[in-house]
């Protein structure tokens, strides 16, 4: 069992809260005029040698221009460490979503998945940051203040390109592409219902509500493509043409299905829990795949070929 330190920062440092002179700790990275500091709290780090291993408590800063920095202390000019987010958000992972990036540590005493950030690079896959928050709540007040630093979130969208061949013999393809303008502005129009829905951690990912035939009047239609927020680690499940190579199911209520992403458990962390797998068994006939809104096809070409997934 661990403990965080309890002692509020004695100042948090006008140095931390508007730039940072120096060089890293352990690199030799220059930097300076950062930016202006957005969330700062204790957090626990996961450090390890060729000796040793352990999480270690550090106090951690996120400023407005994406970077996190961790320092042994408040009030230190100089970091441990940092890392830019927003040069690979997509590598952003938090609680079960975690279980997707290889060698996860072993976590302490006391301490559930749900509390887990990790913060990975595109550049080295294998430099994977690990950090523990005090709790639940606090990992979703970190992925709102990092969310916030960073580009719109992208859509995560079921492919359609052959709505007769959809079946139980036939896998969804479902693909990760950037939002479009029109799904921004439709974002920032219903901006605290995407919040409430975004910056919460969540076992699955809503990716298609499809509905059953319904009449041309009936309002709302379902939607083929929804908002995948940050935190969920989608470049460590997604192939390079953006297809999600993770698992998939079927949620059904009422009159409409939905279909879900689900964080999927890495071969090297299996040790822990074993892999999930996709369902689907639902059969999808009765729903109607005309009139709706097809997202994104303003500016992306739905023709690419994926082949058919046969299971």
């Amino acid at each position: 069992m661990f403990s965080f330190c309890s002692k509020p920062p004695s100042d948090a440092s006008s140095s931390q809260r508007t730039q940072l002179d120096g060089t890293c700790k352990g690199c030799s990275c220059k930097f300076s005029s950062i930016g202006k500091q957005i969330k700062g709290g204790y957090l626990l780090r996961y450090k390890k040698s060729v000796l040793w291993s352990r999480w270690s408590e550090e106090w951690v800063v996120l400023y407005d221009d994406s970077t996190m920095a961790w320092f042994t202390e408040p009030g230190r000019s100089s970091p441990a460490g940092k890392i830019l987010v927003k040069e690979a958000p997509e590598m952003l992972a938090i609680a079960h979503w975690t279980g997707q990036i290889p060698r996860r540590p072993p976590l302490p005493d006391g301490v559930s998945v749900s509390q887990l950030i990790a913060l990975g690079s595109r550049r080295k896959r294998s430099k994977v940051y690990w950090m523990i928050a005090k709790s639940e709540e606090e990992v979703n007040d970190w992925i709102a203040a990092i969310t916030k630093t960073l580009p719109p979130p992208p859509q995560i969208e079921l492919v359609v390109d052959k709505p007769h061949a959809m079946g139980v013999l036939r896998r969804p393809i479902v693909r990760i592409r950037p939002a479009t303008s029109s799904e921004v502005s439709a974002r920032r129009k219903n901006r605290t219902n995407i919040e409430n829905n975004t910056t919460k951690v969540r076992s699955e990912a809503a990716v298609a509500i499809i509905k059953k035939n319904t009449p041309e009047s009936s309002d709302p239609k379902g939607s083929l493509a929804c908002a995948l927020p940050w935190g969920h680690g989608w470049g460590w499940a997604t192939l390079p043409n953006g297809i999600w190579s993770g698992a998939l199911t079927w949620s059904q209520c009422e009159d409409s299905i939905t279909l879900h992403a689900l964080p999927t458990t890495h071969c090297t962390n299996l040790i822990e829990a074993p892999c999930s797998s996709g369902i689907y068994h639902t059969d999808i006939s009765p729903f109607d795949f005309h009139g709706i809104e097809d997202v994104g096809g303003e500016d992306f070409d739905y023709a690419m070929d994926c082949g058919d997934f046969i299971f």
